[in-house]
């Protein structure tokens, strides 16, 4: 593992370090601390990838694996290739990362560390998302929350149930998105973690996709408070464009566009990368029929794709302004050549049936206006076996959301029925502790007038009255058997309240075995709220003797002045 001394240190010590470094093992060491350095380097409370930084931490990396491998050092030897992956994934080389990230799965078993394995099922599952293949990324990151969880690190739990709500949240599963989703919240606001903003945002998109408009203004508020405070301007445009995407799903255009143009305004003032806001906007005013500046938008939005390498979106972006040039400006061939490299981009990529659909629609509609009829008809017939393929996944997809809701329907009724149940078996058990306690009680009124007769009669055989004092002997021999019978009348109330709470006895008796056995029936007693008196009544001996069993059972419980024994009987 990397030395805990160099992590403390920041970059210019770290190049430092590095370049003083004599043995091959610290040069391995700071080498991969120091790409580490420019992969998470922030500035402002946002990080700063570009391109050129990206570059110097792959290649420090690059170093470290190679003297981490020529010194033996494996898990070094991985954790470095897992950053080369990094870079390659944040330039969005998705297939490059994929293929990085492969290099080091060999290494993970020699390695045996969950925390590098789980951080290589993280960066696998990043490029795997987002090459479109969202059922395998799922898989590498419930591995990875597997894997973090069972190293109690919370701000990587953090981490990767946010990702899985992310995923959740493209394939469609809104109820899986928000439960991992509302875990990140509730462990970032725990942590203090800059990223709870970002898990505001995230909920408050869900819940947008979930027509919930209300709730989610709510949460897109809370990102806003978050992001203000943390200077994040980045943020802060992810917020608005979440509220203007909103406004369009429900036919608010005009609202749409005035929520839009203030996150221009803010990419403006900060002056950093406008991401997905010039898409937002090109279909804000495709909906509005203004397909001129439509186009305008979707072609910022392609150079901003291409510039971040972000193939995925670039490849949208062309459908998009290839349906205009069919639908408005007629340029045919300009159309095609796009629509043309999008399949190209899909083939070398992933297959996305609905993108294909509209791609080979497009096509057909092309050459249908060009006049070539039979070409026309081939791309229709491919477009509608593709559609045939779209329609069966959402045939699919709606036979999974039914049998959810009827889980969900039948675990709620069960639900229902159970704590009907419960409510129901508590109120017999409350009857039962009622009938418990007035049978201890009735005993106890019992054995005190025996006690007192006893007593009595005693009185009376002191006097001279030879056949009364005869009379007083059997009446004493008859009440001392009364008294000797205590202990039946005990075994037939420990029965009763062995039928109502059968595991308190056994575990008393588990976790407080000095406790003697008259110690164990104060205490059963106790549980029925009986007072000292009663209970020195139902075991025939006085009240001192009671408060003096008393004292040794909360010595032998560990209670201090301040605890009360009878609440301690009954939360047991």
């Amino acid at each position: 593992m990397i030395r805990q001394k160099y992590i403390q240190m920041d970059l210019a010590e770290l190049i430092k370090e590095y370049d003083k470094a004599m043995h091959k093992r610290k040069r391995a060491e700071t080498a991969y601390l120091i790409s580490r350095a420019y992969i998470n380097r922030s500035e402002g409370g946002y990080r700063i990838r570009n391109t050129a930084e990206l570059k110097i931490a792959t290649d420090y990396a690059l170093t470290a694996e190679k003297l981490a491998k020529e010194t033996g050092q494996v898990g070094l030897e991985a954790e470095s290739i897992i950053a080369q992956a990094q870079c390659a994934v944040y330039q969005n080389n998705f297939a490059e990362t994929i293929r990085i990230a492969d290099r080091a799965e060999s290494l993970l078993l020699q390695a045996d560390s969950p925390e590098i394995s789980a951080s290589w099922h993280l960066v696998k599952a990043r490029a795997l998302k987002y090459s479109g293949r969202c059922d395998e990324a799922l898989h590498h990151e419930n591995i990875a929350l597997e894997l973090y969880t069972s190293l109690g690190k919370k701000e990587y739990i953090e981490t990767a149930a946010f990702n899985l709500a992310t995923s959740y949240r493209e394939m469609g599963d809104y109820a899986n998105a928000l439960r991992f989703c509302s875990q990140a919240l509730l462990l970032g606001l725990e942590l203090h973690s800059r990223d709870t903003g970002s898990h505001y945002l995230e909920l408050g998109i869900v819940h947008i996709l979930l027509g919930n408009h209300e709730k989610s203004f709510e949460y897109l508020q809370q990102a806003e408070l978050f992001f203000t405070q943390q200077s994040s301007g980045s943020g802060i445009v992810g917020v608005y464009q979440a509220r203007g995407n909103s406004y369009c799903s429900r036919g608010m255009l005009k609202e749409a566009l005035e929520t839009y143009q203030i996150a221009y305004k803010i990419v403006k003032e900060y002056a950093f990368p406008i991401k997905r806001l010039p898409l937002s906007m090109g279909d804000l005013h495709q909906q509005l029929g203004e397909s001129e500046q439509a186009l305008v938008y979707y072609q910022q939005a392609l150079e901003l794709a291409i510039t971040n390498n972000d193939l995925t979106t670039a490849a949208y972006v062309r459908r998009y302004i290839a349906s205009i040039y069919v639908e408005s400006t007629k340029k045919y061939d300009e159309a095609e050549q796009l629509l043309k490299q999008c399949l190209d981009y899909y083939h070398a990529h992933f297959e996305s049936a609905p993108e294909y659909c509209a791609i080979y629609e497009l096509l057909s509609q092309i050459e249908e206006k060009r006049g070539n009829d039979t070409q026309a008809l081939q791309y229709f017939k491919t477009y509608h076996q593709w559609r045939e393929k779209v329609r069966d996944h959402e045939k699919e997809k709606s036979l999974q959301d039914i049998q959810h809701r009827l889980d969900i329907e039948t675990t709620a009724r069960e639900q229902v029925e159970m704590k009907a149940r419960t409510a129901e078996l508590e109120r017999s058990l409350d009857v039962k502790r009622g009938e418990l306690a007035s049978m201890a009680i009735a005993l106890s009124q019992k054995n005190e007038l025996i006690e007192k007769l006893h007593s009595k009669v005693k009185e009376l055989s002191k006097l001279q009255d030879i056949s009364g004092k005869d009379g007083c002997k059997t009446m004493i021999h008859e009440i001392e058997s009364l008294r000797k019978s205590g202990e039946e009348q005990w075994g037939h109330l420990q029965k009763q309240f062995e039928s109502i709470d059968e595991i308190f006895q056994p575990k008393l008796v588990q976790r407080f075995g000095s406790l003697t056995k008259n110690e164990i029936k104060i205490c059963l007693l106790m549980r029925l709220n009986l007072t000292t008196k009663e209970i020195a009544n139902v075991l025939w001996t006085s009240p001192r003797t009671i408060e003096t069993h008393r004292y040794s059972i909360r010595k032998k419980l560990h209670l201090g002045k301040d605890d009360n024994l009878y609440s301690f009987l009954i939360t047991m």
